[in-house]
């Protein structure tokens, strides 16, 4: 497969941000992420937005309001965006079909598409803009998460995805290094994030690594900034059936699906990339290694990581924002990702640490409990 094939800006993102913007300790040049605090406070940024989008989705002055947003945000170089949106579109994911186009989902797998407008809309997800302008890209993300999700619900094969995927980046020297710190922080802090942006990677670890290959055509310029090779081999993973049970014997008619990481080999344009999409991924760090593969004169860096791919954000999810559906499946998942995270030691010292988080979070998690019987009891007796 030639070098070519391989789209670097939607495999990479390494040069379509404005190099003077710094977040959450982040070059966003280069793919910034939130890290700690950091990832809960644009989570609840973000939020805001996605449920604005949801609350007016019927309102189709604002969808038309949200595209004219987001075109003239990036000076209007999304024109393919409109074909997209039309009545007949929205009406179509509306009724949730059985025979899914995906059309959307194939238009971001394209250089057009990820060049004139995802780029763009992942970067909104990492800056800081006005309300307004969060809403235009929540409003897209929502697009693409309809899609996803009656791909998911539609199709068995597309759900549920478990497996190694890996992503190759070129990393300048401070983002690199900042990546690095991750590994040195507590280990229940040693997690990054970009909610709601896309990423994409490879069922492949020769096709994430084509992308190194980008940097033997880099101008004198940005080489001479020192940029670092960066591979993530992500293991991806779903809530155990046992905490899924138990969260749907509270909260039944909340929805969980998988649209976190979705392959989409078959759908893309180009199918050698074995693509797989990820949907606002939370990365937990498992360990990082300099491997002997030099590129340039330069070790590969790589960072194992752990997801998870089990997800509650749906258009319903905004009727149980006042009760602890969020607080329970968020402390389960934390439980079973420390629980899955000690399948990848052999010492019980390296295990050691990520036991007693478990431990903790299971007593906090028998608390929630007992909140989540007493709202269970008091809105039978309404």
């Amino acid at each position: 497969m030639s070098c070519k094939t391989i789209r670097d800006e939607r495999f990479g993102e390494s040069a379509c941000t404005n190099v003077n913007n710094f977040f959450g300790n982040f070059s966003l040049e280069h793919g910034g992420f939130f890290v700690g605090e950091d990832v809960r406070a644009r989570m609840n940024l973000i939020r805001n937005s996605i449920l604005e989008v949801r609350k007016n989705w019927n309102d189709k002055n604002f969808r038309k309001k949200s595209i004219e947003l987001f075109k003239n945000h990036i000076g209007g170089k999304s024109l393919l965006y409109v074909d997209f949106f039309n009545d007949e579109w929205y009406e179509l994911q509306k009724n949730s079909p059985t025979e899914q186009k995906c059309n959307l989902i194939k238009f971001y797998t394209s250089s057009d598409g990820y060049e004139t407008i995802f780029k763009y809309m992942n970067s909104i997800f990492r800056e800081e803009h006005n309300k307004e302008i969060y809403d235009s890209a929540a409003f897209l993300d929502e697009c693409m998460n309809i899609e996803l999700y009656n791909l998911v619900k539609t199709k068995h094969e597309f759900s549920n995805f478990e497996n190694t995927i890996y992503r190759g980046m070129m990393l300048d020297e401070n983002t690199t290094s900042n990546l690095l710190n991750i590994t040195n922080l507590q280990i229940q802090s040693q997690k990054f994030a970009v909610p709601l942006s896309f990423m994409s990677c490879s069922k492949s670890q020769d096709v994430a690594k084509l992308f190194f290959e980008k940097q033997k055509h880099r101008p004198y310029e940005e080489k001479v900034r020192g940029f670092c090779p960066v591979l993530f081999k992500i293991h991806v993973t779903s809530l155990d059936k046992t905490f899924l049970d138990l969260y749907k014997s509270y909260y039944p008619d909340s929805v969980v699906s998988s649209i976190c990481a979705v392959d989409i080999e078959n759908i893309s344009k180009y199918r050698e990339e074995q693509e797989v999409l990820l949907r606002g991924a939370f990365f937990q760090v498992l360990r990082f290694y300099e491997s002997e593969e030099r590129i340039n004169g330069k070790n590969v860096y790589v960072f194992k990581l752990l997801m998870h791919n089990s997800n509650r954000d749906h258009i319903t999810t905004s009727k149980f924002e006042k009760t602890n559906a969020r607080r329970l499946f968020n402390t389960l998942i934390e439980i079973d990702r420390m629980k899955k995270c000690q399948d990848f030691f052999e010492s019980a010292s390296d295990k050691k640490s990520y036991k007693q988080i478990e431990e903790t979070k299971l007593k906090e998690l028998a608390q929630i409990q007992k909140l989540c019987r007493e709202e269970k009891f008091s809105s039978m007796n309404l």
